[in-house]
C-alpha cells in the first residue's frame, strides 16, 4: 500500500532520529523506503518511479514547469513551447505520460489535428 506524504515524513524522521546508524546508512535506508513505495509523491520523489526512455524525431526535451505546464522544445528550434498540464503536478505528469505513450509524439503534439494531445493541451497564452 502506498505511503502518504505524512507517512513518509514520519518514517524518514524515525530513520533520521536513530543514533545507532551512520549518515550513509541512514540515507540508504531512506532511499529504500522511497523506492519501495509504488506511488510517486510530490515533495518526496525527485525522479520518475520508472525509467522512461521515449524517443522522438520531433522534440529534444520535455519537462513539467513549476506551474504544472508542460514545456516542449522542438528539435529544429531553440524556443520552448508550453502546453497545459493540469491543476496539479500529478495531472501534468499524467498528461506527459499520455504523450510519451502515444504511437507518434511528433504527430500527437500537432495542435492542428482535432483531438490530438497538442490540440487538447494547447496553451493559448503562450502561443
Amino acid at each position: 500500500m502506498p505511503f502518504t506524504p505524512e507517512e513518509y515524513k514520519k518514517i524518514i524522521n524515525e530513520i533520521d532520529g536513530r543514533k545507532d546508524l551512520n549518515p550513509y546508512v541512514k540515507e540508504e535506508m531512506k532511499k529504500e523506503v522511497i523506492n519501495r513505495n509504488p506511488k510517486w509523491v510530490p515533495g518526496v520523489n525527485t525522479e520518475p518511479k520508472e525509467k522512461l526512455n521515449p524517443s522522438s524525431s520531433a522534440i529534444t526535451s520535455l519537462r513539467i514547469t513549476p506551474d504544472n505546464k508542460i514545456a516542449i522544445r522542438y528539435r529544429n528550434g531553440s524556443k520552448e513551447y508550453t502546453y497545459t498540464g493540469g491543476a496539479t503536478v500529478h495531472d501534468a505528469a499524467k498528461a506527459v505520460l499520455e504523450l510519451i505513450n502515444s504511437s507518434s509524439i511528433g504527430r500527437d503534439i500537432n495542435t492542428k489535428i482535432p483531438g490530438s494531445w497538442g490540440n487538447r493541451h494547447y496553451d493559448a497564452g503562450h502561443a
